[in-house]
Parts: C-alpha cells; structure tokens; sequence
C-alpha cells in the first residue's frame, strides 16, 4: 500500500511539473507573439527605434569609455567575444549599448533573450 501511495506522489509531482513547464512555454511564446508584433511595430514606424535611460553610473561610464577610445574597442571587443560576435565592426556608443544589453540579457534573463531571437527569426522568415 504505501508503494502505491508513493507511487501516486511522484505521479503527482511530475504531472505538476509537467504543466508548469507547459506553462512556461506558453508564457515564452507569448512574449516570442508580443515581439514579433514589436519588431513589426519599430519596422512600420509605430514604435520609435531609439530608447533613453536614465542612470549616472551608465551615462559616466558611457562618456569616459567613448573618451578613451582604447577602453571602448577593449570593452566593445570583450563584449563581441562574450557573445560569440565578430571582433570587427564599428565601435561606437550605440554598438556598445547594444552589447551591453545583449550581454546582460543572455546572463540574466536568458529565457528573454532566446524569445527575443525566436521573434526575430520568426520576422525574418515571413518577410521572405
């Protein structure tokens, strides 16, 4: 009997988790649906392409690296070579706010960042 009890748990437990993952990735492909609709919306010109931030530590940063052009190639190319990029390429303040967004995403919120390049992929193969 107690077999079976333990038997009914684990069944329980992984029928659980079975829709806890299933809700993950309804909630993944959600989000990949909101931003294929985003990057339509930047496309079309409903949603503005530049965004701003508001933060001291990030604006100091941004103006003593592009005032060291060195440590800006040095950061831009750390970064390229964190993500697998190529090591050649223009190097300016939008290039590396990209990168340090990039980065920051396949660190921290990885589940984000594999939608966001399911959303693209996904535009650029209607667009075909």
């Amino acid at each position: 009997m107690s077999d079976d009890a333990d038997l009914e748990e684990l069944k329980a437990q992984t029928q659980k988790g079975s829709r806890v993952s299933a809700q993950t990735k309804q909630d993944d492909g959600d989000l990949t649906d909101a931003l294929v609709d985003a990057l339509e919306a930047v496309e079309n010109g409903d949603v503005h392409p530049n965004v701003s931030v508001r933060d001291g530590h990030t604006a100091a940063l941004l103006h003593a690296l592009e005032n060291n052009p060195e440590a800006m190639h040095d950061t831009v190319d750390s970064l390229r070579d964190y993500l697998g990029g190529n090591a050649d390429g223009e190097v300016d303040k939008s290039v590396l706010i990209r990168l340090l967004l990039r980065a920051g995403l396949r660190a921290g919120a990885p589940d984000t960042r594999e939608s966001l390049a399911d959303a693209i992929a996904e535009r650029a193969s209607n667009e075909v």
